[in-house]
């Protein structure tokens, strides 16, 4: 597997990407290995959810972001807090996801855990053992380093911004319609 994928690097579509679940996204990659492949979380697709509209009990108003395609029956989280969330898995420095459940909730609900260190997801992006080295080298997707984009902020146009750190050829798409055949 490449050494380019790494936890922690951020996938950008290339903007004639034949799946429409990745039309103009930009994820992060959380895990990868060459026994079970890869798992990211799509960082700008929203669902117009919050946690408190789509889970039972007691949620703040955290805006519920739709991480790929697949278990969109589940929630997935992405944080800065090991120390309210134990067990979560370390991506970086500074960023986990997942983790223990109830601690999450709890953290959230009494206010310790503050909102803007934790983004939720419903549902996951995943790749087979070289499928995403494969889909790279077909140029569906361009890849950035770890730490390119703090994956907490909330972000306006993230596809168009991330588009310019790429090559010129690839930039220039940077301002086309999400589905450029309407053009």
């Amino acid at each position: 597997m490449s050494d380019m994928i790494t936890p922690g690097c951020i996938l950008i579509a290339h903007p004639l990407i034949g799946d429409e679940n990745f039309v103009q996204s930009v994820i992060l990659i959380v895990s990868h290995d060459d026994v079970d492949g890869s798992v990211g979380f799509v960082l700008n697709q929203e669902t117009g959810l919050t946690l408190s509209d789509a889970m039972d009990g007691e949620w703040p108003e955290i805006q519920l972001r739709k991480g790929g395609p697949i278990e969109l029956d589940s929630l997935y989280y992405l944080h800065r807090s090991p120390a309210l969330i134990p067990n979560g898995q370390r991506i970086d420095s500074q960023l986990y996801w997942g983790g223990d459940y109830q601690s999450m909730h709890q953290a959230l609900v009494s206010g310790e855990l503050q909102t803007n260190n934790i983004k939720c997801f419903v549902g996951y992006s995943g790749w087979g053992v070289d499928q995403l080295q494969q889909e790279i080298n077909e140029e569906s997707w361009s890849i950035l380093p770890p730490n390119t984009v703090d994956c907490l902020d909330e972000w306006e146009n993230l596809w168009q911004q991330m588009m310019l750190h790429l090559p010129p050829a690839v930039r220039l798409w940077k301002d086309s319609p999400i589905l450029p055949e309407w053009n």
